[in-house]
């Protein structure tokens, strides 16, 4: 190895590094690789280097950097691009490292050329190129995790120490007065049906605060779902800024006289919108994270817990709103758990019959907008979905990456005709590993959520609709037990059969496209 990728070894091991994912060339990347497995860290061959973008992504969920994905230079760095793009979406601080050519190599000497500098500024939110010095991935990692946390890149060629980049943490928000914080507890002590919308900083920088003591109405957004235990007598459900009659926006909140968001932000909702109350926004970056709703008081602070420690202590000495959100629960109930074979009533199955709790991975489509809602979702790390970008495919190598930094903890992955064929591949590295992961196909032979809102002609059904599925044959000549089910009772049989401890299991579950659609449309 050369002395600058031995510094990096010593300097992601240093800054917390647990697990690696990648795919290996002969040369600065495969020193890498062994060095740091001799350091202890886990390194996890895969299929396609996007995949390992987003496995790596997966570690990093909750706001901490702990996980580096490994590629070649031009096209393996190319093929990243998509994982890295999903975390940053997603606010997960992943990093990536790719072999490079040094600043000094002649245009001559460089085989398959991209621009990675170019490239990687539209996908992170700090570049850098190795410059042998252990702190530069601990100065990555304070950029990577500041909110809005993300990714972060780093190249493998070597710059002149006259290159160096400086990457510093926006501070720019000031600390709040404290009679601007009175004032909102005041707001709030004035108003008689307070509710509390929840984003995802709530699970990482407000991450020791008890919602669950509240008895106010509380809802949140995809990326926090879980943040509030969704059993709870108060916990509204999930929010997107389409509302519908069936969305907590209309069920819940249009109930209240004050809603009081807690990094609330318009890249965690399909649509920013105002809801009816009045608003505040309690955050600690600002900008324009906060536009679109339309809210009277914006509250930044960069030590965000002080202002909400107060304004929490506000909302305990209210009680309200537990038979409002009951009514809502029930209406979507009505609308959704049927006896009918649709998605609603899997999910409501999965759910009793695993004994464990398992984390629900969620890909796109109509589906995950019926999981957000039926899945109920105890604690924060108990959902990852594609929240923000709602990124089709990613939920393959995303379980993966749930599964190996949770372990033992059973996953339920949850992908759709869309979802399945990118990463299918992947789910050797689950066997492999004997990772405690349920797929589940949910099929109805198309793209579901395209093909409801397109119009019925020959050139449209080519574009949106899939021939028969059969996945589940693919998979098992991966070396996954797998089987299709069509009804309950086949579903329940193939539940008792999976036994998370031997490995990963694949179900795929066929559905009728049109009341599929219908009852989905009618949530958002």
């Amino acid at each position: 190895m050369s002395e600058h990728v031995v510094s990096l070894v010593k300097g992601l091991a240093d800054a917390g590094i647990e697990y690696a994912f990648g795919i290996t060339g002969s040369g600065a990347s495969l020193g890498l690789i062994t060095g740091l497995q001799e350091r202890g860290v886990q390194y996890y061959p895969v299929g396609h280097e996007g995949a390992a973008a987003l496995m790596a992504g997966a570690c990093c969920r909750d706001g901490r950097s702990r996980a580096v994905a490994v590629s070649i230079k031009g096209p393996g760095f190319i093929n990243m691009a998509p994982g890295m793009l999903s975390n940053w979406y997603e606010g997960r601080p992943a990093l990536s490292v790719s072999e490079a050519y040094a600043t000094n190599t002649p245009p001559a000497r460089q085989h398959k050329r991209a621009d990675h500098a170019a490239i990687a500024g539209t996908l992170v939110k700090a570049y850098d190129r190795c410059d042998g010095r252990r702190e530069q991935v601990t100065e990555l990692v304070t950029v990577a995790q500041a909110e809005y946390p993300g990714p972060v890149h780093l190249d493998l060629g070597l710059q002149p120490e006259a290159q160096r980049s400086q990457f510093a943490v926006d501070a720019s928000t000031a600390a709040t007065p404290a009679d601007a914080v009175t004032e909102v507890c005041e707001r709030i002590a004035a108003s008689r049906r307070p509710a509390v919308i929840l984003g995802s900083v709530a699970r990482r920088v407000l991450a020791d605060t008890d919602w669950n003591s509240l008895r106010v109405p509380v809802v949140t957004t995809a990326s926090a779902k879980g943040v509030m235990n969704e059993t709870s007598d108060f916990a509204g459900g999930v929010i997107t800024g389409e509302i519908t009659d069936y969305a907590p926006e209309a069920g819940v909140l249009a109930e209240a006289d004050l809603l009081v968001g807690f990094g609330l932000r318009n890249n965690e909702v399909v649509k920013a919108t105002p809801m009816g109350a009045p608003m505040i926004l309690i955050d600690c970056v600002g900008g324009d994270a906060q536009a679109g709703f339309e809210a009277e008081t914006v509250l930044l602070d960069r030590d965000l817990v002080r202002p909400a420690e107060r304004t929490v202590a506000a909302l305990r000495e209210k009680h309200w709103g537990e038979d409002i959100v009951a009514v809502h629960r029930q209406r979507w109930k009505e609308l959704l758990l049927t006896d009918e074979w649709l998605p609603a009533s899997v999910f409501s199955r999965l759910q009793s019959q695993i004994d464990t709790r398992p984390v629900l991975v969620l890909d796109t489509g109509f589906f995950c907008t019926v999981g957000e809602t039926v899945w109920q979702a105890m604690q924060a790390d108990g959902f990852c979905g594609s929240s923000v970008g709602r990124f089709m495919g990613t939920a393959i190598p995303t379980a993966i990456g749930v599964a190996i930094s949770t372990a033992p903890q059973p996953v339920v992955c949850v992908v759709g005709d869309g979802g399945i064929s990118p990463y299918v591949g992947e789910i050797k590295l689950a066997v492999a590993e004997r990772l405690p992961i349920l797929f589940m196909l949910f099929s109805d032979g198309r793209y579901g959520s395209v093909a409801a809102f397109s119009d019925i002609n020959p050139l449209v059904e080519r574009a949106v609709n899939f021939s028969a599925a059969g996945w589940w044959r693919v998979v098992e000549s991966l070396g996954c037990a797998a089987r299709p089910v069509s009804d309950f009772a086949a579903l329940s049989n193939a539940l008792s059969a999976w036994e998370p401890t031997a490995g990963p299991f694949f179900i795929e579950c066929a559905f009728e496209p049109e009341p599929y659609a219908a009852i989905a449309k009618r949530l958002r």
